[in-house]
């Protein structure tokens, strides 16, 4: 759907417009860039999230759609529209953000009808949407009271309300549960996807938090360094990473140096690792090994037996510890000198500290990759 950021696709008046496009974006502040010939869209009615590690880039692009933020290059593009030189009050986006921004002298009704008041809406169609915004978000019951009056998970839905009380074209959220405990975030996600699939609002969706992500996206953008690193589906991205560097920052990952060993027996494909220990992986594009690859095998994936089988459980380990995590035990080994982790449902399983076990994995569960 998009490139990399490290090359330009074709643009074509033919094909179906995105409601977000940016091409070639570049913000430089000095001497250190901040996005690097960017290329992305966002699809009508998506929600797109951008994720990445502090100072990859996510709140940079956020602003560069805002229009709080300038491009050093490239344009910026709503429905085929150029608007990369329009003020953030004529590009009809909504906005959410970490901090609620709610003004403490306004009941939440008029924080909610603020950004009609502004556009000078008349004032029956004005309560008529602010009843319906407040309605959505299920604050009916807090109408009058004032933001020091509510819960903070409350505000939240106020400052979401706001957002698209409107009909924004575009939305876009930063970190906006990132100032939330767990258990309320994990209520508003759900509220937020919820209501942005009933709205079909284009959604660009800034936050650092992987479960959430995940939880959230139509399509994920992972930001390194001011280039887009991975993107796809939350399914794709964590069972089909494009590195070693991907599958580590979006979840746990064993990950084992190979040693080179390429054998294609029929459909079967196996590597060498651990010591020179030939295992059956996937992955092997043209059959030929990618530099400096690895075998990455999500700890859900990994089988761990007290006896040695050819076909899944082939290598020699060593229990280091095991936790209990309620739903799963998260068993750490040794394994020829590197580290792995085994997640097992939550059961008892009788294995212990310095126990000697044997580990594997099914071939369609092992993907060899690049380190980078």
């Amino acid at each position: 759907m998009n490139n990399t950021g490290t090359k330009t696709q074709p643009y074509s008046v033919d094909a179906p417009q995105p409601a977000i496009e940016m091409r070639d974006i570049t913000v430089r502040f000095g001497e250190f860039t901040a996005l690097d010939k960017l290329n992305l869209t966002v699809d009508d009615g998506e929600l797109l999230t951008v994720l990445g590690p502090s100072g990859s880039g996510k709140s940079t692009l956020l602003n560069i759609v805002a229009g709080s933020l300038y491009p050093t290059s490239g344009s910026i593009h709503f429905e085929n529209k150029n608007v990369t030189d329009l003020p953030p009050h004529k590009r009809r986006v909504g906005m959410v953000f970490q901090k609620y921004t709610l003004f403490p002298n306004k009941t939440i009704a008029e924080n909610i009808a603020f950004p009609l008041a502004i556009r000078k809406i008349d004032k029956a169609e004005l309560n008529s949407r602010v009843t319906e915004a407040i309605e959505m978000v299920g604050l009916k019951e807090l109408a009058d009271r004032y933001p020091s009056q509510i819960s903070g998970g409350q505000a939240q839905r106020a400052a979401v309300a706001r957002a698209v009380v409107f009909n924004p074209a575009i939305l876009l959220m930063d970190e906006p549960l990132g100032a939330l405990d767990r258990a309320l975030r994990k209520s508003l996600q759900f509220e937020i996807r919820s209501l942005q699939r009933r709205l079909a609002v284009p959604t660009l969706y800034v936050t650092h938090d992987q479960e959430e992500a995940m939880s959230l996206s139509d399509r994920i953008v992972i930001l390194r360094d001011g280039l887009i690193a991975a993107q796809g589906s939350p399914r794709d991205l964590y069972e089909n990473p494009n590195s070693m560097w991907t599958a580590t920052f979006l979840g746990d990952a064993n990950c084992f140096p190979v040693e080179g060993g390429l054998e294609i027996n029929g459909a079967e494909t196996h590597v060498r690792v651990l010591g020179g220990k030939s295992v059956p992986a996937r992955g092997l594009a043209g059959k030929t090994l990618p530099e400096d690859a690895v075998i990455v095998v999500r700890p859900e994936n990994c089988i761990i037996s007290s006896n040695p089988d050819t076909d899944s459980t082939f290598c020699e380990a060593t229990v280091k510890w095991v936790e209990y995590l309620g739903t799963i035990q998260r068993i750490r080994l040794t394994m020829d000198s590197h580290e792995a982790t085994v997640d097992l449902p939550g059961r008892e399983t009788g294995i212990e500290a310095g126990e000697f076990v044997y580990v594997g994995w099914k071939a369609e569960h092992a993907l060899v990759v690049p380190r980078v």
